[in-house]
């Protein structure tokens, strides 16, 4: 049995009775309090953080000639591994329990984007992808859709994979406030599966000062010039985001609990493949790859300050002090500078060291790009020398990428339908809810030329294929594309016949030409229109008599 709240009374987060909502509260807020290094280590890299991302609070800041070359050795390589995977997982559309043929349910998607989730659920697969996991919320007060990144948000589940407890976090500037949202459900201790209908729990807190720097390199990606150790920890760029910091269970006070309605809890987790980002796998080749830049961009600088010495016969070296005693220094006799003369003793010879061959270490580089892609299943095309493949490189490499996109796919789409499936029930749309009839509708993982389309196109209308499935699959069209496609079609036929009509003989010509044989309706005669003059002539009498 869940208990109850008393509203003014703080948040019990440290020594919580079981089965309570403090109890429930400090569990979740235990969980998320322990992601803060796990994320601002993702960050690090998904930022453009240096190879040797990672600077403890205590840690010495004070730069020094190397941390230039670091800067200048940052490929943001762990965002373009995400990009490419989250490229293609925006969805089209849905179709659902209701009557919906190939293009997929209007209204569904309408309500979809009504809370601008077209954007938002794309984001939020892409926050999975980056920082392990995010969340789809469906508020059953406002009954309005939103994410939660994982700083904000964390779920229990029951042994079947449902949310049993579940507690977001969000932020409201305009009031200055924090709100925290506890939802709990019973669980049968013997099946282990959540059951009744869920309760709502509110609580709020004043909203904090935040570290301006906002994460750890959040305003200063492109120089450490200015980079400080921020105790605050923020994955968006929302307003709405609490940031994760030592403040996090502090000042919670409970506001209100909400009645019963619905049973399903309104929040539902995006998680990754494994649990883990896309590149958490492959940042040692990430580093590999950095670390190669860097050794290449130092030895270029060091090469510009090219060493030089003087060669003297042996049995007259150079002095090492002048006639006073002092001692000589030759870097200011011989400095490197416009107009510098030198003067040299008799015989003496002037050496300077080579520079080294970079082409090497330019080309390693690229390999290691190639092997860290080849690894985590990026499309080639994002690097700039794809169109170099062979056509069997390339196909090989396409096909892992192409598995990806379909696994993200399959693992996303169970996600979004249950979000949809809340939100319908949460809108009164029980015909809708039924998350067994909903399907998303994605886009095309591979793009076609034009070409390649269209011949695909007219060989599956020329098998006898149906229009709407030809567009689909050949020609790779949405659901909007499809049903703009066929009202063209459909205002072209009527345009036709409206010409058809305007350019051929009227009624009355028609029936005068059967009547005398002539289905033409023309005269024969001298003058060529004069039989159509002389019925339209008939006609006009007769509609004066």
């Amino acid at each position: 049995m869940i208990g109850t709240i008393r509203k003014g009374e703080a948040l019990e987060l440290k020594s919580a009775k079981p089965e309570t909502p403090d109890h429930y509260a400090q569990l979740l807020l235990k969980e998320i309090e322990g992601r803060k290094e796990d994320l601002r280590y993702l960050q690090g890299y998904l930022e453009g953080a240096p190879f040797s991302a990672g600077f403890a609070e205590e840690q010495d800041m004070n730069r020094n000639v190397l941390d230039d070359l670091k800067d200048l050795s940052r490929m943001n390589l762990a965002s373009v591994i995400v990009s490419a995977t989250t490229d293609r997982l925006g969805p089209d559309g849905f179709r659902t329990g209701v009557d919906s043929d190939e293009t997929g349910d209007r209204e569904a998607m309408e309500a979809f984007t009504r809370d601008e989730m077209n954007i938002k659920a794309t984001y939020g697969m892409q926050l999975a992808c980056s920082y392990r996991s995010s969340y789809l919320v469906v508020d059953p007060l406002s009954k309005r859709q939103n994410i939660i990144p994982p700083t904000n948000a964390a779920v229990i589940n029951d042994l079947f994979g449902e949310p049993v407890a579940a507690l977001t976090l969000q932020r409201d500037r305009y009031l200055n406030r924090e709100i925290l949202k506890l939802y709990v459900r019973e669980q049968d201790s013997e099946t282990g599966e959540a059951t009744g209908q869920f309760s709502l729990f509110l609580a709020s807190r004043e909203m904090g000062k935040d570290d301006p720097t906002k994460g750890m390199y959040r305003g200063a990606r492109r120089s450490q010039k200015a980079r400080a150790y921020s105790r605050d920890l923020t994955v968006t760029n929302y307003d709405t985001e609490v940031p994760l910091n030592d403040r996090l269970k502090a000042g919670w006070v409970w506001w209100k609990a909400v009645p019963k309605k619905y049973d399903r809890i309104p929040v539902t987790p995006l998680v990754n493949k494994d649990g883990k980002a896309e590149f958490e796998d492959h940042v040692d080749g990430i580093d590999r790859v950095h670390y190669g830049i860097f050794q290449r961009n130092l030895i270029v600088t060091m090469q510009a300050l090219r060493q030089r010495a003087v060669e003297t016969a042996e049995n007259a070296p150079l002095p090492r002090t002048d006639d006073m005693g002092n001692p000589i220094n030759y870097s200011d006799q011989f400095s490197a500078e416009p107009g510098a003369v030198w003067v040299m003793p008799p015989g003496a010879k002037l050496w300077e060291s080579s520079n080294m061959d970079i082409s090497s270490l330019h080309l390693a580089t690229r390999d290691d790009i190639k092997d860290l892609f080849s690894q985590s299943y990026t499309n080639m095309a994002y690097m700039s020398d794809s169109v170099n493949q062979s056509a069997a490189g390339a196909n090989n490499q396409q096909d892992g990428y192409v598995s990806k996109i379909q696994d993200r796919r399959r693992r996303f789409e169970s996600r979004l339908a249950r979000h949809m499936s809340i939100y319908f029930e949460m809108n009164d749309d029980p015909e809708r809810a039924d998350v067994s009839k909903i399907q998303v509708i994605w886009p095309p993982i591979k793009i076609e030329s034009i070409t390649d389309a269209t011949a695909s196109f007219a060989a599956l209308r020329a098998q006898g294929f149906p229009l709407r499935a030809s567009m689909r699959e050949a020609l790779k069209m949405t659901p909007d594309e499809m049903s703009r496609v066929e009202q063209e079609m459909y205002e072209e036929r009527i345009n036709k016949a409206v010409e058809a009509a305007m350019n051929g003989p009227t009624p009355i010509e028609s029936n005068q030409a059967q009547s005398t044989g002539n289905p033409s309706g023309t005269s024969t005669g001298a003058g060529g229109n004069g039989g159509s003059a002389t019925a339209r002539e008939q006609a006009s009498s007769n509609r004066k008599g």
